[in-house]
């Protein structure tokens, strides 16, 4: 039943430091040896989100270009 409660506050999001307080281990290294094994998916997740992000701000960035014209004929 803890490790559901785990997974589901990985995928929620949660900071594994925050996992360690409440799971009372006594260090992050406890954590992450314990439940590092659920950080592939999220780190797909990540990935996924930041490309996006990164889209996004490609597209703001080209469509705010100003065009100029500069002296000539």
């Amino acid at each position: 039943m803890v490790g559901i409660s785990v997974s589901t506050s990985f995928a929620e999001g949660a900071h594994p430091k925050a996992i360690q307080t409440r799971m009372g281990h006594s260090s992050i290294n406890v954590t992450l040896d314990r439940y590092g094994h659920l950080f592939p998916e999220l780190d797909e997740a990540i990935a996924v989100s930041f490309g996006e992000r990164l889209a996004a701000a490609r597209e703001r960035r080209s469509t705010n270009v100003v065009h100029a014209s500069f002296g000539g004929p």
